[in-house]
């Protein structure tokens, strides 16, 4: 049995470890998708990337075929686990691979079926289709191995997120490094798709080992699956399915679109903004993935106005924050896209233009799915999303054909602003009977807050007369710093303010060496 298991693990003294490694890991992806963007644009060309992300989007469609599992597996895993009964582990780790030996066979199909009868569909030019179907199932095996191996290679369930996040790190910065050489030596999207699935089967491998060695009682026979087990992973895991297909449809569908109505350039141009409203989600996740499990034990120690409390006030900083993201991108948007991708994107300067004011209204309430999820009442959650899902498809496609790639940008805007000011506030408080006047009040306080501390000072920095990169790293920090000074002076709470000086200022103890009767072994 291995040193793990020998000792009780104890999650909440690897909260922090685990925490810190998914920011670190969300960092350094983001970084690498910030300097792999403009290379794979301009090496590629804007066709070749185009279909690249075009193919992102199609296959990350088959996570449909997920079913929920994966939040389920979240849930009983570590269940199991804790309580050291290695029968019904061991039920679950069956039981899902039986179903995840389905689903991606399902995937497989799928992306084979895609590539042979639905490439024309799109606005890809004619002699591009051979290499884009190649190219599709290539991935679609890579996603289909993803699945195969779903619970053979999960170690976040096993509290070691730590351990994941440095897997996922070498296999980013490694796959990176191979990518960038080749693409800068004339090599194109089959050399890509081949090094992206190579990377990710080795990460999976390396998971898969260290699984092993963790939990060291898992077993792989067909005998533990279990009809029981299985449908408590349907029961668990249907609801947030539905959820995790709308985020699917919402956050998918622009480079579908776009690629049916318009070209594979506008494909180009909207998926280079695309990234970076990815990373803006990422931030605020790495929030929100932690913040599940410390609502769901809240919900059983607490009440729900201490849960009301908490999110009021992580709503407050967020939304202070989101005036910061928002003021930047609305003054330096131009400025950044063209040192980080180079001339001829002012479209997609124009699509963030479009995008960014919605997204800062949404990215605060990223923090009420958390709660939602952690107390058990996200089909709320779901009816929200389905409609957003719905009405974001419907106004692209009617907009697209009238403003073309900006339509599709207009698409996903309103539902958004209309959503996420009025709709979503509503079901969220009615859901934990909290007052809905409360929100708009204190939210709107950060709002003005934030807008009084960075607003001035964005419009005097734009007058800086520095260009380039020092320009406008120069602008950016003197408006964020001018920003965080009014965050920790005017929005954070006394007691959160304690808490941030005392753990700067603490000092290392002071090693002390006892005198102690040396006891013979």
């Amino acid at each position: 049995m291995s040193a793990e298991n020998n000792a009780l693990v104890d999650p909440k003294k690897r909260l922090l470890r685990n925490v810190t490694s998914n920011w670190v890991q969300m960092a350094i992806y983001s970084a690498t998708a910030l300097i792999m963007t403009p290379i794979l644009v301009h090496s590629l060309g804007k066709d070749a990337y185009g279909i690249w992300a075009l193919i992102y989007s199609i296959i990350h469609y088959t996570n449909f075929f997920d079913v929920g599992f994966k939040q389920s597996l979240a849930r009983f895993l570590p269940k199991y686990y804790a309580t050291r009964d290695y029968d019904k582990l061991n039920e679950v780790v069956n039981s899902s691979n039986l179903i995840y030996l389905i689903s991606g066979t399902l995937v497989l199909a799928t992306t084979i079926v895609i590539a042979a009868f639905f490439v024309d569909w799109f606005q890809v030019p004619p002699e591009m289709h051979s290499l884009m179907r190649i190219v599709l199932i290539i991935m679609g095996v890579n996603h289909a191995f993803y699945f195969f191996l779903m619970a053979g290679t999960a170690l976040g369930p096993f509290h070691r997120y730590d351990l994941m996040n440095t897997i996922e790190i070498v296999k980013t910065i490694v796959g990176t490094a191979v990518v960038i050489w080749l693409v800068k030596n004339g090599y194109g999207l089959l050399a890509l798709a081949i090094v992206t699935f190579l990377s990710s089967f080795g990460g999976l491998l390396v998971k898969r080992y260290f699984q092993h060695r963790i939990v060291p009682e898992i077993k792989y026979d067909f005998r533990y699956v279990n009809k029981q087990r299985i449908r408590e992973l349907f029961n668990y895991g249907a609801v947030s399915f539905l959820i995790v297909m709308s985020w699917i449809v919402i956050f998918s569908k622009d480079n579908i679109v776009v690629a049916k109505f318009i070209s594979l350039e506008a494909v180009a141009y909207f998926n280079v903004a695309g990234t970076i409203i990815s990373n803006l989600r990422s931030i605020v996740s790495a929030i929100g993935i932690p913040l599940v499990p410390a609502i769901s034990h809240l919900d059983a120690t607490s009440d729900l106005r201490e849960i009301a409390a908490l999110e009021r006030k992580l709503n407050r900083y967020l939304y202070y924050m989101s005036v910061l993201i928002c003021v930047g991108f609305l003054f330096f948007a131009d400025d950044f896209i063209n040192q980080w991708m180079g001339p001829g994107f002012q479209t997609t300067i124009n699509i963030m233009l479009i995008l960014i004011v919605p997204t800062c209204i949404f990215l605060p309430q990223m923090v009420s799915n958390s709660v939602l999820l952690g107390i058990g009442k996200h089909r709320a959650l779901l009816y929200v999303l389905g409609l957003e899902a719905v009405s974001n498809v419907s106004l692209s496609i009617a907009l697209v054909h009238v403003w073309g790639v900006y339509g599709v940008a207009l698409g996903t805007a309103i539902p958004q602003v209309i959503i996420y000011l009025f709709i979503y506030p509503y079901v969220f408080h009615r859901a934990i009977r909290a007052s809905l006047k409360d929100f708009y009040r204190e939210s709107g306080i950060a709002v003005i807050t934030g807008t009084i501390f960075v607003l001035p000072v964005a419009w005097l920095a734009n007058y800086i007369p520095w260009g380039g990169w020092p320009g406008f790293v120069l602008k950016v920090g003197l408006v964020s710093a001018v920003g965080f000074a009014g965050f920790i002076w005017r929005m954070l709470e006394p007691n959160d303010r304690r808490r941030i000086f005392g753990f700067l200022h603490r000092k290392p103890p002071i090693a002390v060496v006892e005198s102690h009767p040396v006891k013979e072994a």
